[in-house]
């Protein structure tokens, strides 16, 4: 139990809980290993009203069918994807997906557009096919 007026910046700053949707369902979850950053489940607004919900929610979190969200950077990408479907509620049809695709659509971005950078200027002759480096080659032997 946690006092939602005494603790609400903090809980509006790490797990993104709004004082005016209370009473809300809260559980903390570090892995046994240690190796994975903590995370948390958060209900849906209005799921701590009655017991039958509380205990579907908590029955989710235990059997894995919720996602929880990481604490930290690691977890940035579903707390941005959490927002996004708060201002566009039709992304929520695409919770489907794997976790983390957009995320490894982004890194595939950022990689092509680094490598863009890296040959910024660089003109397609700067390109050359092993082919047309041995005609070269050859030519340039030839030429002496």
């Amino acid at each position: 139990m946690l006092d939602a007026t005494v603790f609400d910046e903090f809980l509006a700053t790490t797990f993104f809980i709004d004082n005016s949707t209370m009473p809300r369902m809260l559980v903390l979850w570090k892995s046994p290993s240690g190796r994975l950053p903590r995370s948390f489940y958060t209900d849906q607004q209005g799921e701590a009203t009655a017991a039958s919900t509380m205990r579907a929610f908590l029955q989710r979190v235990a059997s894995g069918e919720d996602m929880g969200e990481y604490e930290g950077y690691v977890g940035f990408p579903a707390r941005f994807w959490r927002k996004a479907k708060g201002y566009v509620p039709p992304l929520a049809l695409l919770d489907v997906l794997p976790r983390f695709t957009f995320v490894s659509i982004f890194g595939v971005f950022a990689l092509w557009l680094l490598w863009k950078i890296a040959v910024y200027g660089l003109d397609d002759d700067d390109f050359r096919t092993t082919t047309e480096l041995a005609r070269a080659a050859d030519r340039a032997r030839k030429a002496q």
